[in-house]
């Protein structure tokens, strides 16, 4: 069954829309894992691998499976941070997994954003990464790497988080064969070391 994952700026309501896809429709939310300024980047690589076992495991049991927030975070917020030692080794390590078939692309992802004013009420209650990140940044590189790779996305304003599920599940699509080409991956590298 399809693996799906939101993604979006932090404080754009990812959790919320995950939990909203469990509730209505039986998804299984596989959840985001934080990743700590200064932890390392095999600890993270090794996250996101845990991560995406856990999500292929639950594809076999539920209709879907949704992944609160991209198993790539670690890579894309460390271009974002013009981070260059971290995102060089996360990298590596990150390839070799991938070439392991370990870890792999979500069938489909689902773009969530909110207004700078709506995101900033949310992170003003405590929610967020220790690190602000420029939104149009982080919305330029998945619109860029999701328009070349044989991957769908959708863009769904987040805030009514009934509409934005059954959006989501309105637009799921069969499930592309493209979760390990290694043609993807090396395109998403190439991306982020352009941001």
């Amino acid at each position: 069954m399809p693996i799906i994952c939101i993604e979006g700026p932090p404080a754009a309501g990812k959790t919320t829309a995950a939990l909203e896809l469990e509730d209505r429709y039986g998804a299984y939310v596989v959840p985001e894992t934080p990743f700590q300024q200064g932890e390392s980047s095999w600890n993270q690589c090794v996250n996101q691998v845990e991560r995406w076992r856990q999500a292929l495991e639950k594809s076999g049991q539920y209709a879907v499976v949704v992944l609160d927030g991209d198993i790539f975070a670690p890579l894309v917020y460390a271009s974002l941070w013009k981070d260059a030692v971290s995102l060089q080794q996360l990298n590596e390590h990150f390839q070799s997994v991938f070439l392991e078939q370990k870890i792999g692309l979500p069938d489909h992802y689902v773009y969530l954003y909110a207004s700078p004013a709506t995101r900033q009420k949310r992170m003003a209650g405590g929610r967020g990464v220790q690190r602000e990140i420029p939104a149009e940044t982080h919305h330029r590189y998945y619109t860029r790497f999701l328009q070349r790779i044989p991957t769908s996305m959708q863009e769904i304003r987040a805030g009514h988080e009934e509409t934005a599920a059954r959006e989501i599940m309105r637009k799921l699509s069969p499930i592309p064969e493209h979760r390990y080409e290694i043609q993807s991956f090396q395109c998403m590298q190439n991306i982020l070391r352009q941001v």
